[in-house]
């Protein structure tokens, strides 16, 4: 059987439009969270104090120890895949991202359900456009009291443009296990 021309055309267009407005339910592939990784701690000596830093991206990134006992509280690697869009000369680049909060819901893995609502807690941070950048971020902050268990952590970052566009991350999800304890976090970035 032989379509028309036009037919064609059409069929194309059609699928054309499908195709161009999928979603990943309903999220961003360009801002994206690549890992959750551990800060680099570096003890306290006689003549300098306890520093944690979180690791530079592109170096050998360690994933996080999924047991906290207080806090949790790792570094996320954020991917910012916009392109720059300023010409250098005249139009300002405003695909930067401005991290505003991170919003974290907690799912029990167990038949035990958890009464947690979810937590919007303040961070800040800059992710250049075509750029990869750690953040430290409560994920598990101190006023969220957790059983003792495995706990499913579902978060994205919320931020704006330059221009103010808002715009939120792809989701992430994390099992992290809450640990008896009142251990406080070492780490105060």
């Amino acid at each position: 059987m032989r379509i028309s021309q036009p037919a064609a055309i059409a069929l194309l267009t059609c699928a054309a439009l499908a195709f161009s407005s999928c979603t990943t339910k309903g999220e961003r592939s360009d801002m994206v969270l690549s890992a959750v990784a551990l800060a680099i701690v570096t003890p306290a000596t006689a003549t300098a104090p306890l520093t944690c830093v979180c690791p530079v991206p592109g170096s050998a990134i360690e994933t996080a120890d999924v047991s906290f006992s207080m806090v949790f509280r790792p570094c996320l690697l954020v991917d910012n895949r916009l392109v720059p869009n300023g010409d250098g000369k005249t139009r300002l680049n405003t695909n930067d991202l401005i991290v505003d909060d991170v919003q974290v819901s907690y799912e029990s893995t167990t038949s035990t359900p958890l009464n947690v609502p979810t937590q919007i807690i303040a961070t800040s941070g800059f992710v250049p456009a075509s750029g990869k950048v750690t953040l430290p971020v409560f994920l598990v902050p101190a006023t969220v009291a957790l059983p003792s268990q495995a706990v499913r952590l579902h978060f994205f970052l919320d931020g704006h443009l330059l221009d103010g566009s808002k715009v939120k991350t792809a989701e992430y999800e994390y099992i992290a296990i809450k640990a008896p304890g009142t251990a406080s976090d070492q780490c105060n970035f």
